[in-house]
């Protein structure tokens, strides 16, 4: 299996999403690399992994996609072993890219070294023993965790993965046609970046949109593609889309 993994690249952040600097950016224990090895940076197939798991949550909900947080060390030798078998493979990364927000944290062999950002998320999650992967809903909500990982079997390990995210991508699906039908659709920023959102009101040079959790975003006009700038402009100005539903 050929490693397929990521460690360069920029993360995606749709327009709505605020670059929030979260509890794991601020303690400044980002780790320098993603504990893959080899590493192939440039592959344009790779996945990409989120460093700060508030950023992953956001992006999760913007794009309404699973989310995996994976506990991990880069001295441990069966975190070394999902990493080459699994995490490294380009089935993993055809999937993961298409479907999926990953998001890790590299812990220290030290426990004495631990930060408190990475050790309250280990308590926050009853996480015990590494490596650990936490499957999220679009909201947050975990809704499966596997542990450990037993070398030689890459195959069965990610046939469990998908049999779980294959089932909230359907949930997923059919919450979507369920909201389509109240007004929402994917939007796409100027950078090609989409996320799934509903109008609700626009003045000159913003407009406001809802997110599939019901929390309200202010974007900039000028941060959409054409096509939705457009679709905006379609809308009058300072009128409330949700007030005139209920009357």
């Amino acid at each position: 299996m050929s490693l397929q993994a990521q460690e360069t690249s920029q993360p995606i952040v749709a327009t709505p999403v605020p670059d929030a600097n979260g509890l794991i950016k601020r303690s400044g224990v980002i780790p320098d690399k993603i504990p893959l090895q080899p590493n192939i940076p440039t592959d344009p197939n790779a996945a990409v992994w989120e460093r700060n798991p508030h950023k992953a949550f956001s992006i999760a909900k913007a794009k309404q996609k699973p989310m995996l947080l994976l506990f991990t060390a880069q001295w441990n030798t069966i975190c070394q072993d999902l990493s080459s078998e699994v995490i490294s493979s380009k089935t993993f990364n055809s999937y993961a890219k298409k479907n999926l927000v990953l998001c890790y944290l590299d812990y220290p062999r030290d426990p004495l070294e631990i930060p408190d950002a990475l050790r309250k998320l280990k308590e926050k999650f009853k996480v015990s023993g590494l490596p650990v992967l936490l499957f999220f809903d679009p909201n947050g909500h975990v809704i499966h965790q596997t542990t450990g990982y037993h070398s030689g079997r890459p195959v069965d390990y990610f046939n469990n993965l998908k049999t779980v995210t294959d089932a909230q991508l359907v949930e997923i699906s059919q919450k979507r046609k369920t909201l389509k039908t109240r007004g929402y659709r994917e939007w796409e920023n100027h950078k090609g970046q989409k996320f799934f959102a509903q109008f609700v009101q626009r003045n000159g040079t913003s407009v406001t949109l809802k997110s599939a959790a019901g929390e309200k975003w202010q974007v900039e006009i000028k941060t959409l593609s054409p096509k939705d700038q457009a679709y905006t402009q379609s809308f009058p100005s300072n009128v409330n889309r949700e007030e005139n539903k209920a009357h």
